[in-house]
């Protein structure tokens, strides 16, 4: 009896000698295939840059209307009321408030350096005494009463008035 501890292989059969040189075929047309579409999309990447400049250069006419002046003033207007220095503004008007009269409204006129208030006291003396106070705000000064009236139609007729005063510009 003759046993055979080590089996030999089968010789490669024939569709397997066939698949590999049509898979090394198969790679290399997929390859130049890629080849190409890369070639083809970088000439396209390239057009497309050079007609976006060539666009960028052109200078195209602009149908702008002149702005008008009306219109300047107010955009410089408004510019200047949103830099003005609220919080400081705020802080000094507030600072000089107490429980007799009461902030109504305010309104700067920056060209000016100038608030133009609104308050309300409860007698002539509270009203007198916050223009004094005003006035003597640090970073504040000038207060001047333009304008005041009684509210006849409320019961504890309250004094309603005006009062214009000049911010100081802080020094740095």
């Amino acid at each position: 009896m003759h046993i055979d501890f080590q089996r030999r292989s089968a010789p490669p059969h024939a569709a397997v000698l066939l698949a590999l040189p049509l898979a090394t075929a198969a790679l290399g047309i997929g390859l130049y295939q890629y080849g190409i579409a890369r070639t083809t999309t970088q000439l396209q990447q390239a057009r497309l840059l050079s007609d976006a400049q060539h666009m960028a250069s052109q200078t195209r006419p602009t149908d702008a209307a002149p702005i008008q002046p009306a219109r300047i003033e107010a955009v410089n207007a408004a510019t200047a009321a949103l830099n003005l220095p609220w919080d400081r503004l705020f802080a000094s008007v507030e600072q000089s408030l107490d429980e007799d009269v009461a902030l109504l409204s305010i309104q700067p006129e920056p060209d000016r350096r100038q608030l133009h208030l609104g308050i309300e006291a409860k007698d002539a003396h509270a009203m007198l005494d916050y223009v004094a106070r005003l006035g003597s705000t640090p970073g504040l000064r000038n207060a001047v009463l333009k304008s005041h009236e009684i509210d006849d139609q409320n019961p504890y007729k309250p004094y309603r008035f005006q009062v214009d005063v000049e911010w100081l510009e802080r020094k740095p």
